[in-house]
């Protein structure tokens, strides 16, 4: 103030209304190889297979999220069995947000061979995606969902990894 004189009156800020402009989409797809042409719900335990993940942030406000991406894969035995999720290695994983991003998100989780607990008559999985926004000091933000992916079959390969010895 100077001389007792209001210098401004006081101000109004508008926020947009965050549901009606701000949207987040997400899919998963199991796949045999990086570049298979489809989706497998059916894959032998020698071999590696993968889950694609992809999700978009998109509106106007997504310019202003900072932060991580936390995203897991949890498979989930059908019937008594290994569970696999964030408390095994490779199941989880953190993404740093790009605010300036225009294109989607992708992570590809690779299951290596032998790596899921197979039964000898196979092991069913149901397959389950997590993703929660965390802000740049650590703290969950407020974004979060799941995805429900297919169960997932895994049957036994071959029962020793050792290559085939030909004599001649």
């Amino acid at each position: 103030m100077a001389n007792g004189n209001k210098w401004f009156e006081p101000c109004v800020i508008e926020i947009s209304p965050l549901a009606d402009d701000l949207r987040v989409e997400m899919s998963a797809s199991v796949y045999e190889a990086l570049d298979a042409p489809s989706p497998t719900t059916i894959v032998r335990s020698d071999q590696t297979w993968y889950v694609k993940v992809y999700w978009n942030l998109t509106g106007k406000l997504a310019h202003h999220f900072c932060g991580t991406w936390c995203l897991c894969l949890l498979l989930e035995s059908v019937g008594p069995g290994q569970e696999y999720g964030a408390d095994n290695e490779g199941f989880c994983v953190d993404i740093k947000m790009d605010p300036c991003r225009e294109e989607p998100y992708n992570y590809t989780f690779e299951i290596g061979p032998k790596q899921i607990e197979t039964k000898r008559c196979g092991s069913l999985y149901l397959v389950g995606v997590t993703i929660v926004a965390f802000d740049p000091c650590d703290e969950p933000g407020h974004i979060a969902g799941y995805c429900k992916g297919p169960s997932v079959m895994v049957y036994p390969g071959k029962p020793n990894d050792e290559p085939e010895v030909t004599t001649v």
